[in-house]
């Protein structure tokens, strides 16, 4: 289950990179305004889907990062977790809907956005 549950975050950190690396492409080997836009709009691709793989890998039912935690903890204490399920939900709601978890999911993107952005240009750095 497990693995099962990290296809999707990994898909994401997948889409994203390979849109960092279009961004790129666009961004250091053709010029002109067209040319800017088009990246711009690659890098709010890789944005969206780096938000989403961080947000989905929270450990908190019924998240994707709850699924690990089968792998971590003893079925018991899980399972005893997953009772509580719509209540965590309800709670997890209420605190991105009062803008708690902004900053924290803010830093977690940004840093992961910086590593695959870092990834992603590695070869046009190298040649310019």
């Amino acid at each position: 289950m497990a693995l099962t549950a990290l296809a999707g975050p990994v898909s994401n950190l997948i889409v994203a990179l390979i849109a960092l690396i279009i961004c790129n492409i666009f961004q250091y080997l053709l010029t002109g305004t067209v040319f800017l836009y088009i990246a711009i709009f690659f890098f709010y691709i890789a944005s969206i889907n780096i938000s989403l793989a961080v947000f989905n890998l929270i450990p908190i039912p019924p998240l994707d990062g709850s699924r690990l935690l089968s792998a971590l903890l003893p079925n018991k204490q899980y399972y005893a977790l997953m009772r509580y399920e719509r209540y965590i939900f309800i709670a997890l709601m209420a605190l991105i809907w009062l803008g708690v978890l902004d900053k924290p999911l803010g830093y977690l993107s940004n840093g992961v956005m910086w590593f695959l952005n870092m990834l992603a240009s590695l070869p046009f750095r190298a040649f310019m």
